[in-house]
């Protein structure tokens, strides 16, 4: 049994009272509280109730699907230093995909378009922990929440991302959410200068969500906020993936930083992986990387390019992506988004995107 097993408990019908008590909450306040478009609502500063819903578009190698993304209710409820920060999502609620060609017998395309559309409109956990607020340099938090390494898979709602894709630094490297222990804050004799300890030794809370299978993991981060625009760091740690029966030791570093028009990103990961069962595995590293731009070439409209890379050496796998992406943004909360993916080894992959944050 996990350390937080008899704190967090999941099933299907404490999903469905979850959302329904969300949903209520919204309703009755609705009208008798200000609402502000991209912030939610706030209620007396103790209850804070918003979402965010996502449509997307691909087409990669004549295949292609049209989905309904995502819809999610966000909410945070105070209680002095105390809160509880929920966040109740459903994926992938449409998806309506076709193959315009067939392959036959002699290994041949003939063209031939097959559709499928398929509804699924089922509310899941994607966040939830209890925080506690000390002071400016001693925090913490105790739940599920996004593993808080970097700078990408922080940034969690896909209205406020640069681009349609992740990263592979966020999708393939380490699990996107831990569920256990956060000890935050700036240290008191530096300047502007944050500190992250987070510990999992327990299961996850709904681990379908999670891009990684980990039931133990310890990490680190340390990170000097300039401002909101500039910062950088370093981070480290070591986790169990369950399913390769891996140990992965790892460190990164990151940063980011705006000149004039232009906002510029970076993160780099390099993992040492060892195999924890009786079969004989060659000890191995693994580096994955981004570089990223961003050019406001007019008010609201922005240019980004991104090149991903990745490394294996267990198998001298190699993943080289070039990006490039237009991101109309008329509010810092809507995001229509075009992109052109290209892979040097793969098909190449086209993306729409409108995400809107409210």
């Amino acid at each position: 049994m996990g350390v937080l097993t008899p704190i967090f408990f999941y099933n299907s019908f404490m999903k469905k009272i979850l959302f329904l008590f969300f949903l209520l909450n919204t309703v009755a306040f609705a009208f008798e509280n200000k609402y502000d478009f991209g912030r939610g609502f706030n209620i007396n500063n103790n209850i804070w109730i918003g979402g965010y819903l996502t449509f997307s578009y691909k087409n990669r190698d004549d295949k292609g699907s049209l989905k309904f993304e995502d819809i999610a209710l966000l909410s945070r409820i105070s209680f002095g230093n105390i809160s509880l920060f929920s966040e109740i999502e459903a994926k992938n609620i449409y998806i309506s995909s076709f193959n315009s060609h067939k392959r036959t017998g002699n290994n041949k395309y003939i063209p031939k378009i097959e559709k499928s559309r398929n509804w699924h409109f089922d509310f899941e956990i994607e966040r939830l922990f209890i925080e506690y607020n000390y002071n400016k340099y001693l925090n913490f938090k105790v739940g599920r929440f996004l593993t808080p390494l970097g700078i990408w898979n922080k940034i969690h709602i896909d209205a406020l991302k640069w681009t349609v894709s992740d990263p592979l630094v966020s999708t393939n490297f380490f699990p996107m959410f831990t569920t256990g222990i956060d000890l935050y804050g700036f240290f008191p004799l530096g300047r502007n200068i944050k500190y992250n300890i987070f510990v999992q030794r327990n299961e996850n809370i709904n681990p379908s969500y999670n891009n990684l299978k980990v039931d133990k993991l310890t990490g680190f981060q340390i990170e000097k906020i300039v401002n909101i625009n500039q910062r950088y760091g370093f981070n480290g740690g070591i986790f169990d993936e369950d399913i390769s029966y891996e140990r992965y030791t790892f460190l990164g570093i990151f940063g980011k930083t705006k000149i004039k028009k232009l906002y510029f990103s970076s993160e780099i990961f390099y993992a040492f992986e060892k195999n924890k069962g009786n079969v004989k595995h060659k000890e191995h590293g693994k580096i994955t990387y981004y570089i990223q731009s961003a050019y406001r070439v007019f008010p609201s409209h922005y240019v980004v390019f991104r090149k991903d890379g990745l490394y294996d050496s267990s198998d001298d796998k190699t993943i080289d992506i070039w990006t490039v992406c237009w991101n109309y943004r008329p509010r810092f909360n809507v995001s229509f988004k075009v992109e052109y993916q290209i892979f040097e080894k793969y098909p190449d992959c086209f993306r729409l995107s409108f995400a809107l944050l409210f």
